[in-house]
């Protein structure tokens, strides 16, 4: 079935279609049955862990690796057999794959010289990236001469140079420092935005997912795990696995709901004991506290007030985060907890916490 992706217009067949596309090495299965769409004008990230799958479903749009069943569309064109050379798609590589010693007009221009483009016209072409990427002036540098984000820069560039309808980012800023990243990741999303194409974005770092995705694709063991746009898949995780992917580690299993009546808040058994809901919740399997929800509070007894579920535990340890102070809480039944916070308590002091009920998750397994 075809993802129900809203971005997508009934009025308007996707730019890229993927059918229960399915690949095997040998008797592992990398991609089993995946299907997705991209609309033009749109930035779908495809996140997951290494292993997951995603490089292997963007080998296969590309026609890198064969598919053993399902079926690929570009534009309205079934894809899944032509050879990479003529599927008209641009890829950017992890590791850019630039020529070290030609310069970056060189580079751009190599696939519009293989495909027997005019110099006036290469030249043009040049210069209309170099502004669009922001390295004006930069024809007749040598790559090694560039820093590793005006090499990205380039290969972005060499990816557009031949106007492709579809774009495959695989990592492309993996190779990157941190500060690098963070500093290119709007960049590119403007960038890819300014063209108006569709463009596939593979990464494993989630905070580079958000950044420049329209619409996100939680992978796993080959199968689609979530997907929607970044701030629901993020506060609304499907199942236990994108819950933990995405980072909230405190996940405490539902023993019991108990409904009283409609107007009686739901009682939530838990081994630390029953939490009260001011609203219905669908029975699901744990109940998730993300770390950085956490507000501390003067020491209490009771579980709820008002406002959120209260939580007091010993604190057994901390570390300096930078902006915050990572502490690890134990509870009874030596159930562990970690919260961010803004100040750091000492190691064996009672620490209570007050997460406000907004912030609170019920996932599945």
């Amino acid at each position: 079935m075809v993802s129900a992706n809203p971005l997508v217009s009934h009025e308007t067949s996707p730019l890229l279609k993927i059918q229960k596309v399915s690949k095997r090495f040998g008797t592992t299965v990398v991609l089993d049955e995946i299907s997705l769409s991209i609309p033009k004008g749109n930035v779908v990230a495809i996140l997951g862990r290494s292993g997951s799958g995603k490089s292997t479903l963007l080998r296969c749009i590309a026609g890198l690796e064969n598919v053993d069943s399902g079926k690929i569309m570009v534009a309205g064109r079934d894809i899944t057999h032509t050879p990479t050379h003529q599927r008209q798609i641009g890829m950017m590589f992890q590791q850019f794959a630039l020529f070290p010693h030609r310069t970056v007009a060189e580079n751009i221009t190599f696939g519009l010289r293989m495909r027997g483009d005019s110099g006036e016209s290469q030249g043009k072409r040049v210069g209309e990236l170099l502004e669009l990427v922001g390295l004006q002036g930069y024809e007749r540098r040598n790559i090694f001469e560039l820093s590793g984000g005006e090499q990205q820069r380039v290969a972005l560039a060499r990816s557009l140079a031949p106007n492709p309808p579809l774009l495959l980012l695989d990592e492309p800023m993996s190779s990157l420092d941190q500060s690098l990243r963070e500093r290119l990741m709007s960049e590119i999303r403007g960038i890819l935005k300014a063209i108006d194409i569709a463009a596939l974005y593979i990464t494993h770092d989630q905070n580079e997912a958000f950044a420049v995705s329209d619409w996100l694709v939680l992978i796993e063991e080959g199968k689609i795990v979530q997907e929607g746009v970044p701030e629901k898949v993020y506060r609304q995780p499907a199942n236990r696995f994108a819950a933990q992917f995405f980072g909230i580690r405190n996940l405490l299993p539902v023993m019991e709901v108990i409904s009283r009546g409609r107007n009686e808040p739901q009682q939530i058994k838990t081994a630390l004991g029953l939490f009260a809901m001011p609203y219905q919740t669908q029975p699901q399997d744990f109940i998730a506290f993300p770390a950085e929800s956490a507000e501390i509070v003067d020491k209490v007894d009771n579980h709820v007030d008002n406002l959120g579920i209260l939580l007091t535990g010993v604190v057994k340890g901390r570390s300096f985060r930078g902006g915050y102070y990572e502490v690890i809480v134990e509870y009874k039944d030596e159930i562990h907890f970690i919260w961010e916070v803004e100040r750091a308590p000492q190691i064996s002091e009672l620490l209570s916490v007050r997460i406000p009920y907004e912030k609170i998750l019920f996932v599945d397994s």
